[in-house]
């Protein structure tokens, strides 16, 4: 007796039996033949929505949206890691959640309100430590932040539509 694998004839899955000899399906009452439209294939998807195309599993629409989503999920949930050319004191991995990029917004509207509102520091890594920098400074994070930020979007986007597209790399370098 051995493990058997099923697909229906668009490739979907459709399940596993213990049991019966290669090739042989359960139907509920007995061993025999798969039903017309029933394959066996050599074993279950790795992801959950891939297809069998006759001889692997590949990933459909619905596989590569929910790898694009957990990878965009990672992305912005991960931050990104500023590097300062200048300033090592910067040098940080800066907090890019809905949370955070909501705290960068209110910052820089609150900076080009009045830059007198800026209070010299700001909590945007993601262990919370504060960061001494000065507008332009931060002015440059937030813009690299932001960027990240609408670079994953766009990718997600693209690959939810059926493009391709590539999310980026989860860090960046400031003057």
């Amino acid at each position: 007796m051995t493990q058997m694998f099923f697909a229906d004839s668009n490739g979907n899955y459709l399940g596993s039996f213990d049991g019966g000899d290669a090739g042989e399906y359960w139907d509920g009452e007995a061993w025999g033949a798969p039903p017309a439209g029933v394959v066996a294939v050599p074993s279950q998807p790795a992801v959950a929505g891939q297809t069998w195309n006759g001889s692997a599993w590949v990933d459909t629409s619905t596989s590569l949206t929910n790898k694009a989503q957990a990878t965009y999920n990672g992305l912005i949930n991960g931050g990104l890691a500023i590097t300062s050319a200048s300033t090592p004191a910067l040098n940080g991995t800066y907090d890019v959640s809905i949370a955070g990029q909501q705290r960068i917004t209110a910052m820089q509207a609150a900076i080009l309100t009045s830059a007198a509102l800026f209070p010299g520091y700001w909590h945007p890594t993601l262990t919370g430590a504060p960061v001494t920098m000065t507008v332009a400074q931060f002015t440059e994070i937030a813009e690299a932040a932001l960027a990240f930020v609408a670079e994953c979007v766009a990718a997600l986007s693209t690959i939810t539509a059926g493009g391709t597209a590539t999310f980026p790399s989860a860090s960046a370098t400031v003057a």
